[in-house]
């Protein structure tokens, strides 16, 4: 073939060629659909929901529930991302390191170190209902109706460290001062750790290694048939018991109580918590009202009452270590700033999971975490 007629050829192939449109490069893309087969991880899927979904805050809530961060748009709600959040609380806890603990009375132990937006995969120990948990010295605590449990490495794995026990439903953590004997018949004042677990009728005392120190039975603090309902340790030593005939105090490391109850009956039966807290008074909780407990005084000194609604049952307290004060409530969250003199109410308007609450926990920056039966319900900051 002539060499005239192959350059030719080749000519018009090389034009032909770049007016053809350049070959379509697919784009990588993340699935958001409810489909579970592609997902790798439990951050990743957060992730996802979090940045492409439901990106918050949505409409300038104080609050918003953990669970609308799967997108609230649609109404079928996604079976794994259930399994990968708290949704019956039973507890709460915050460490040192504002590391945030949540409860879920029927999955487990849930961590988190963003103030509740996302969580490590839960933590199952022993198979009976989780009601509560404390984080001392880097040393995790929790405990299911049944038994304590404790966590050495941030909670990966928790081991028994108690027998098998009945109606577990609270754990505390407090320091007793003890006598020790030395060298040459010299005694010296020690302080050392101890764990309280709380059921109806008993509070049973463990050392830090496991072991069982001290059983106290409700006769004892009641001096009389009672429920125990809460528990509460001043920095001096004093043990607050609440009961269902008055609180109960003890300046002897559990070995003798002082029950006060007020005239009338005003708050015996009616009590729901009590608290030290860090202004040094004991306050508490009753189905009427929120109160300071004075041994002193014939009759509570209410801070909050139900006048404006008789159908509100008070149910737990906190105070920040900046004084400010938390209620949780039958309808909602109650908060009273340290500057101010009056309480807000937040309920499912200002996003909260549901009017209902029943436990609440502050961090030192100031994150609010609220619970109830429907779920983990976080502050969002401006």
């Amino acid at each position: 073939m002539d060499s005239k007629i192959i350059l030719f050829l080749l000519s018009f192939l090389l034009s032909c060629n770049q007016l053809l449109p350049p070959p379509k490069i697919e784009e990588e893309k993340i699935s958001t659909s409810n489909s579970t087969s592609d997902k790798t991880s439990t951050d990743k899927y957060l992730d996802i929901y979090k940045v492409e979904n439901c990106s918050y805050p949505r409409d300038k809530k104080f609050f918003v529930s953990v669970r609308d961060l799967q997108c609230p748009e649609t109404e079928e709600k996604d079976p794994y991302f259930e399994s990968t959040i708290p949704t019956n609380i039973s507890g709460l806890e915050v460490d040192e390191l504002d590391k945030l603990y949540v409860v879920d009375e029927n999955k487990g132990i849930f961590i988190s170190s963003d103030s509740g937006k996302s969580f490590d995969n839960p933590t199952i120990i022993g198979v009976s209902k989780y009601n509560g948990i404390k984080v001392h010295k880097g040393v995790i605590y929790a405990i299911s109706d049944t038994t304590l449990y404790r966590s050495t490495d941030g909670g990966e794995n928790f081991r028994a460290v108690s027998g098998i026990l009945s109606g577990l439903k609270k754990i505390e953590i407090s320091s007793q001062k003890q006598t020790v004997s030395m060298i040459f018949g010299q005694r010296s004042i020690v302080m050392e750790d101890y764990i309280y677990l709380l059921s109806s009728s008993t509070i049973y005392v463990y050392n830090t290694s496991g072991s069982r120190v001290q059983e106290i039975s409700s006769s004892a603090i009641c001096s009389d048939f009672c429920n125990l309902q809460d528990l509460s340790f001043s920095s001096n030593g004093y043990w607050y018991v609440a009961t269902t005939k008055g609180i109960s105090f003890s300046n002897n490391n559990g070995k003798s109580f002082v029950l006060k109850s007020f005239p009338g009956g005003s708050i015996e039966n009616k009590i729901t918590s009590i608290f030290y807290a860090p202004d040094g008074k004991v306050y508490f909780t009753s189905l009427d009202g929120v109160g300071e407990f004075d041994p002193s005084l014939n009759s509570p000194n209410y801070i909050l009452k139900d006048d404006l609604d008789p159908e509100v049952n008070f149910l737990k307290f906190f105070m920040d270590d900046s004084k400010n004060i938390y209620v949780a409530s039958t309808k909602g969250l109650y908060i009273k700033k340290f500057s101010s003199k009056d309480f807000d109410i937040f309920d499912h308007n200002q996003g909260l999971a549901e009017d209902y609450t029943s436990h609440v926990i502050a961090d030192s920056k100031g994150n609010i975490s609220v619970g109830s039966e429907k779920g983990l319900s976080v502050s969002l900051k401006e």
